[in-house]
């Protein structure tokens, strides 16, 4: 074997541990993304399925509220209160109308049946006070 033939074998050779380290280190990065993905995806669901439990918690407190002052008697006064947000979320709807309570964020919502209140009745963030007046729910009013 001559002199130039064995550099360009060893050149060969070296070229060939370039290329398996690239395709290596390709590789590798394209595992840890996809596992960076799948972790986020995760934590994602996780995040939504508890923002979703704690718009059903006030939806079912503001519910409960309501059902205990229709099956009271006239004269019933209380006070409750509703956070300010949600987590950290505002928000997008929380009403009370036509037999329904509504909590909504941007991501989730819930609709609840209740018994019918006062037609000036609304619910808000912070303290409400329920009462039962001539027969008559009123929420924040009467």
């Amino acid at each position: 074997m001559t002199l130039n033939t064995k550099r360009n074998l060893a050149n060969s050779k070296r070229s060939q541990s370039a290329i398996e380290f690239a395709v290596m280190i390709g590789f590798l990065l394209f595992a840890f993304i996809t596992f960076v993905a799948i972790i986020n995806n995760n934590l994602s669901d996780r995040y939504r399925e508890k923002e979703d439990a704690a718009v059903k918690d006030i939806a079912y407190a503001i519910q409960d509220e309501i059902n205990i002052a229709s099956t009271t008697t006239d004269g019933y006064l209380r006070n409750f209160t509703i956070p300010n947000k949600i987590g950290t979320k505002d928000y997008e709807r929380l009403k009370i109308s036509q037999g329904l309570v509504q909590v909504a964020t941007d991501k989730s919502s819930i609709v609840l049946p209740i018994p019918e209140v006062s037609s000036n009745s609304h619910i808000q963030t912070g303290i409400n006070n329920i009462s039962k007046v001539n027969g008559e729910v009123c929420v924040n009013e009467c």
